[in-house]
């Protein structure tokens, strides 16, 4: 095991670099108690990266070790990720228990970009926490996405994904390879945050949480009025963040490589036939607006789980559409759930 601890101690190590964002936020919002609860969450999380880094041994990982990193890695780091929710008690809870439980259920729901949450009223967290909490979706997307890549992809696909950046030089290693993918979702999230600030949120928090949010399929919502959604300025714009979230990273690693027929898979393909069947479906048994249905049906085939309607009003066939778009989910190797588009068409 000592491969995969060592492997799992470099995550920990860029989980806790990453922590630099929240602080400054903290640091600059005047947030004493987040700030504190940010800073113990990096030492933790960068003195328990080098130690495991210093102890173990680093090498290839074999597919047994590495599926034992997959299914390992987000019990641990959403254990250190739930400090901040614990130091601060953000759910107000009277007995320990219920302090730590609830704070690894959000923190765990977070890296794992699953999206359930038992925050009802995101205005009342600090705004650095709220950062943060969109920043656990990222996270967690972008190392599902390393470890899929590093330890599960044929070795001569990740030499041409490195040179898209001509930084083939540096070797085909697992920092030159993180580094790829955080600069892919950063180009996003640097393009899309302005984007969504200047048109109808107009606070940086909750603009640059929505991209979050909504790049990592992960669907924790910033906004406390989710009508807000039903703008379509907004839609339109978390549409595109979804789709990109939900499609293969291959697809990002083409289309920066301007081979854009070659981003055009099957795969993609079918994911947009089929979230296209699932809209159509959906306008014939409700009967609402283009917008609304398009809008629910691309947040339910990208398993993100945005919504600004009540679901529970919808007939029992729509309601089985929408499972079925989840169940069917994105497409393989991206931060989407579900089966898998591809191994609907291996079936």
């Amino acid at each position: 095991m000592k491969p995969v601890l060592a492997n799992f101690g470099f995550i920990l190590q860029i989980s806790g670099l990453l922590m630099v964002i929240p602080i400054i936020v903290a640091f600059y919002l005047n947030e004493p108690r987040a700030l504190d609860s940010f800073l113990v969450t990096a030492v933790v999380s960068l003195t328990a990266g080098f130690l495991l880094n210093a102890l173990c041994e680093r090498k290839e990982l074999d597919f047994k070790y590495s599926c034992a990193l997959l299914t390992t890695a987000y019990f641990l780091v959403a254990l250190v990720g739930c400090i901040p929710y614990v130091y601060l008690n953000i759910f107000k809870n009277q007995d320990a228990v219920s302090r730590f439980t609830n704070g690894y259920f959000e923190s765990i729901s977070g890296f794992t970009t699953t999206g359930f949450s038992l925050i009802t009223d995101a205005d009342v967290l600090p705004k650095s926490i709220l950062l943060y909490r969109s920043m656990t979706q990222w996270i967690g997307g972008i190392g599902l996405i390393f470890i899929l890549l590093a330890f599960f992809y044929p070795s001569e696909e990740i030499t041409h994904l490195i040179k898209t950046l001509g930084i083939e030089r540096i070797g085909r290693n697992l920092k030159t390879l993180f580094a790829f993918i955080l600069l892919v979702y950063t180009l996003y999230l640097i393009i899309f945050a302005p984007i969504l600030y200047f048109t109808s949120i107009g606070d940086p928090i909750k603009a640059v949480s929505m991209v979050f949010s909504a790049l990592t399929t992960g669907g924790f919502s910033p906004l406390k009025d989710i009508s807000k959604l039903a703008d379509y300025q907004i839609g339109l714009i978390l549409g595109i963040l979804m789709i990109a979230g939900a499609v293969n990273f291959r697809t990002h690693y083409w289309i920066l490589n301007r081979q854009f027929r070659r981003g055009l898979t099957r795969e993609f393909r079918l994911f947009l036939a089929i979230t296209i069947a699932g809209a159509i479906a959906m306008y014939l048994l409700t009967g609402l607006d283009p917008y609304t249905v398009l809008f629910h049906t691309v947040s339910a085939s990208t398993t993100t789980g945005f919504s600004f309607i009540d679901l529970a009003r919808l007939g029992i066939n729509a309601k089985l559409v929408l499972i079925l778009l989840m169940l069917i989910g994105g497409c393989t190797f991206s931060t989407a759930g579900g089966v898998k588009v591809l191994r609907l068409i291996i079936f």
